[in-house]
């Protein structure tokens, strides 16, 4: 795998953040290096592929008790891991047989998990992981793709918000769970910093072959680091925890209020045919402006 840059691990003492929560382009010229490729989804299925527009009723793939899988198209699968609360992650299989993680699991444990997972289904592939923002279900399980050599792009300013909010993000896991046992465990897992820091500003474009990957930082909203993963060939936008599925807008506690809306507008220019929320099943486009509407309500609009 050829990087325009490079930049050396970052292994951050314990960092636990407050949880549930494009301009330039280096250039990923990626390789396919599978030990047992498979064939990667044809360009016309990969655009005319009808997305589900929720998770009710897709085959679940259980890795565990609280962690499953669902397929959501060809080579398009769903992960969603509620330890405690239900977090999403995607994995997208790309054109050239790669696999594109947007964000990982909340703990290592799980992580190895769908990694065993991917090497079962997919054989050994050549893997690349995105954290969206610094909370600790966006970064908590970079333990287990770092160890595996995996590469995890995260905006410079998610490694800023790490350094500077993990005090106040352990304070409001502790105030937030009930479970002793659940809170030792989070606070005895050191958390890994991406390892490919890019500047939020400039964004950053992966190319896989003839498809490329856009990661695209809106501006502040539910965090002030928080990007989103664009996948234009597909009609794929992962929003992360910008995006709200949910009655309320959730965790507020690093969000930029004033902000949030224009950062959420902006992403109507992508016309994503599916939307990604960080939590929740509902999977539609309509998702931005439920978001919009979530966020007049608590501004009294």
């Amino acid at each position: 795998m050829l990087l325009r840059r490079r930049h050396l691990a970052c292994l951050l003492p314990l960092v636990l953040a407050a949880t549930a929560c494009g301009g330039g382009e280096p250039v990923l010229s990626a390789e396919a290096r599978a030990a047992h490729p498979a064939k990667a989804a044809p360009a016309d299925a990969r655009t005319a592929t009808p997305w589900p527009t929720s998770t009710e009723g897709l085959a679940e793939v259980k890795l565990a008790e609280d962690l499953v899988l669902r397929e959501l198209g060809p080579g398009v699968h769903l992960i969603t891991h509620a330890h405690p609360w239900a977090a999403n992650a995607l994995l997208v299989e790309m054109a050239n047989g790669d696999l594109v993680l947007c964000d990982p699991t909340y703990t290592v444990d799980a992580m190895r998990r769908v990694l065993a997972w991917i090497d079962g289904h997919h054989g050994k592939r050549r893997i690349v992981a995105i954290s969206t923002h610094f909370h600790i279900d966006r970064v908590g399980g970079n333990g287990a793709l770092v160890e595996r050599g995996i590469p995890v792009y995260g905006a410079d300013l998610t490694l800023k918000m790490l350094a500077e909010r993990g005090d106040a993000g352990r304070r409001w896991l502790r105030e937030s769970l009930d479970d002793k046992a659940l809170i030792a465990e989070f606070e005895a897992q050191p958390t890994v910093a991406p390892d490919h820091p890019f500047p939020a500003a400039e964004g950053l474009t992966l190319r896989f072959g003839e498809e490329q990957v856009v990661v695209h930082y809106p501006g502040p909203g539910h965090a002030p680091d928080n990007v989103v993963v664009v996948f234009p060939e597909r009609g794929i936008l992962f929003g992360g925890c910008l995006v709200a599925a949910g009655e309320r807008i959730g965790n507020k506690s690093d969000a930029d209020m004033a902000r949030w809306g224009d950062s959420v507008r902006s992403l109507h220019r992508f016309k994503p045919r599916m939307v990604i929320p960080g939590h929740g099943e509902r999977l539609d486009p309509g998702l931005l402006d439920h978001t919009l509407k979530l966020l007049a309500a608590e501004q009294g609009g």
